[in-house]
């Protein structure tokens, strides 16, 4: 029997977690920190004194032992630590810190895509004000508006969307003037913003193959009719794959556009990547589909929304994945559609405002009769104090419904979200409309 350990915390890791233990051959999930949540899971174990720090995280997985490591966030992949030599004796699913540049830089990223010919929205890496100015001046694409993309990791707040010029240059003076703010980054992404929609491409790696996991669309803003600021994704629903494309041979296109290119660039450098790979989609004014985005690990909530949907025992999966040796090339789906509706703290992704948090969270008292295989939670921003649940981050909770239509899935989904009460709690009522 199997022992696996997923790094992280938050709802990504619990659906992981979920997923795994739902396979034969796994005796053990264990989630490192992970939070109290994840314990309702049969054969989940959590690690909430866990550090994650090298030394920390080294000694624990030498002691551990497991046959396989899933890493979840994208801070833990940056810190390197595929390529700590302490652990390379076990399978680790996640790339290494050169390629989680793809994420943790997305100038870096931008010029990678450019030198692999990734379609993407026309853009520039600028490092002051008049330099945007001179680029946006010389191009009429730009006239729609503009999206300004801070430089590092910034926990999916570092976007925001200018459809004013005037917006876009006071927006950009703050991110490279002021280092007090959270999103001070000395080099800026600008790039022309597209009319949409966007969907989220998935595809586990194995350093020469990618195998296609599904798609979705994310409500990234955090207010009904995507009003508001941007957040790290307040719910999703799954996306069918003719949405995609008109046929078979168009799909193929579209993966190869945006996931073999990539893979097979990082072949070319010697530098193979191996995890899940994020492609974040939008169409152009010609509904040509263009890379806004690249992440290098399973999206939050997205991960939530496709594994209820796949139908794979998904330890050899990612295992053969961290091995190099992906041997499936389409992956067996339940029929139907999922969605996903998160749940949040106050003050969540509000700059300005702190978080309100430590608020007891009242649960329906038959809550294990109404979970089922069509119907998940999934725990996140989540503590205890005494026998009772407290949020304690910004994403608290997320809810997970399987069905045959999105209607279907709002409403068993939405059923379940408003019996759950916190103060301050939010949801947007609008995912799947």
């Amino acid at each position: 029997m199997k022992e696996v350990l997923i790094l992280g915390s938050g709802g990504r890791e619990h659906a992981l977690a979920w997923k795994l233990a739902q396979d034969a051959q796994v005796a053990k999930v264990h989630v490192y920190p992970g939070n109290v949540g994840m314990l309702a899971t049969a054969k989940v174990f959590v690690h909430l004194e866990g550090v994650l720090n090298k030394d920390e995280l080294c000694a624990f997985i030498n002691k551990l032992a497991p046959d396989l490591i899933v890493v979840g966030p994208e801070n833990i992949l940056a810190m390197g630590v595929a390529d700590w030599p302490e652990i390379k004796s076990y399978p680790l699913l996640g790339p290494s810190a050169w390629c989680a540049q793809l994420e943790s830089s997305k100038c870096w990223a931008f010029e990678k895509m450019l030198q692999w010919q990734v379609p993407m929205p026309r853009g520039l890496v600028v490092e002051s004000v008049e330099a945007a100015k001179k680029f946006i001046e010389e191009s009429f694409e730009f006239s729609g508006g503009v999206v300004l993309k801070a430089d590092g990791l910034k926990s999916g707040k570092g976007v925001v969307v200018c459809k004013q010029l005037d917006q876009a240059w006071q927006t950009l003076s703050e991110y490279l003037s002021d280092q007090s703010s959270p999103l001070y980054s000395p080099r800026v992404l600008l790039q022309q913003l597209l009319p949409g929609p966007e969907v989220s491409l998935f595809a586990l790696v194995d350093g020469e193959r990618y195998l296609p996991l599904g798609a979705v669309r994310d409500y990234k803003r955090k207010y009904d009719d995507n009003q508001g600021p941007n957040t790290g994704g307040m719910g999703c629903v799954s996306v069918e794959l003719d949405q995609l494309a008109s046929d078979e041979k168009e799909l193929g296109e579209l993966y190869q556009k945006f996931f073999g290119r990539v893979v097979a660039g990082f072949k070319q450098e010697n530098t193979p990547y191996r995890g899940f790979l994020f492609a974040g989609l939008m169409r152009d004014e010609q509904n040509q589909w263009r890379a806004i985005e690249y992440n290098v690990r399973m999206g939050d909530p997205e991960t939530q929304t496709l594994l209820p949907l796949l139908q794979e025992d998904f330890f050899d999966l990612l295992k053969d994945a961290a091995l190099g040796e992906l041997k499936k090339n389409n992956l067996e789906r339940k029929a139907g559609v999922s969605l996903h509706v998160t749940m949040t703290s106050g003050g969540y992704s509000e700059l300005r405002s702190p978080l309100s948090l430590r608020h007891p969270i009242r649960l329906p008292s038959d809550l294990g009769t109404q979970l089922n295989d069509e119907l998940a939670l999934f725990w996140a921003g989540v503590g205890k104090e005494g026998n009772q649940f407290v949020n304690t981050g910004g994403r608290v909770l997320g809810v997970t419904a399987h069905a045959s239509t999105i209607e279907e899935c709002r409403e068993k989904a939405y059923h379940l979200v408003r019996q759950i009460h916190f103060n301050h709690g939010h949801f947007r009522q609008d995912i799947g409309r």
